[in-house]
C-alpha cells in the first residue's frame, strides 16, 4: 500500500475522534438538565408546567421500590379543563442512584406551559414508608439514542482509522 492513504486515515481517525467528543458532551449535557416540577405523591394536586412539548412523567422513590407499579395517573389542563391523554412507555428509563431511582411511567405532550392538576388513582392502602415522589421532564429519549448511536458509530470510525493508519505505515516499511 502506498503511504498517501495516511493522508486519508488519519484525517478520518481525527474527524471520528472529534465527533466522539461532541457526543460525550452533548450527553453529559443531556444528563444534566434539570426537571421541570418535582412534586410529593399524593392523590391529587396542582402543579405549575413551565414548558412546552414532549414530556415525561417519571416516579421516583427509594431503590426497589415497587409504589408506582398499579397507580394510575390523570393530568387536566386546569385553563381549559381538557384533560392532557398520558401514554403508557413502552420501554422504561430507569436511573439509579444510591439511595433513590427514578423509573419513566408516562408519556404526554403539553400544548402550553400552565398550571395542571395531577390526580393519582390507586394510593388507597399504599403506605409509603419514605418519600416518593412525581417528577416531570423533557422528553429526550429520541435525542439520547441518536447520540449514543453517533458516539458508537464515531468510536468505530475513529478506531478503524487508527488501525488503517498504523497498517499503512507498518506495510511501507
Amino acid at each position: 500500500m502506498k503511504m498517501y492513504w495516511l493522508v486519508v486515515t488519519i484525517p478520518l481517525a481525527l474527524i471520528c475522534l472529534a465527533i466522539a467528543i461532541a457526543m460525550v458532551q452533548q450527553l453529559l449535557k443531556q444528563h444534566r438538565t434539570g426537571d421541570l416540577v418535582s412534586v410529593p405523591l399524593v392523590a391529587e394536586q396542582e402543579l405549575d408546567i413551565d414548558g412546552s412539548g414532549a414530556m415525561l412523567l417519571h416516579g421516583e422513590g427509594p431503590r426497589l421500590t415497587t409504589a408506582f407499579a398499579k397507580l394510575d395517573y390523570h393530568l387536566v389542563d386546569l385553563a381549559d379543563g381538557n384533560v392532557v391523554p398520558l401514554s403508557n412507555i413502552l420501554l422504561k428509563s430507569s436511573a439509579s442512584g444510591v439511595s433513590r431511582s427514578r423509573l419513566s411511567l408516562r408519556y404526554f405532550t403539553v400544548d402550553r406551559p400552565g398550571r395542571y392538576r395531577l390526580v393519582v388513582l390507586g394510593l388507597d392502602g399504599l403506605s409509603l414508608s419514605e418519600p416518593h415522589n412525581i417528577v416531570f421532564t423533557h422528553d429526550t429519549r429520541r435525542k439520547l439514542v441518536v447520540n449514543i448511536v453517533s458516539l458508537v458509530f464515531s468510536a468505530i470510525g475513529f478506531f478503524a482509522g487508527l488501525g488503517m493508519s498504523v497498517f499503512v505505515y507498518l506495510i511501507n516499511q
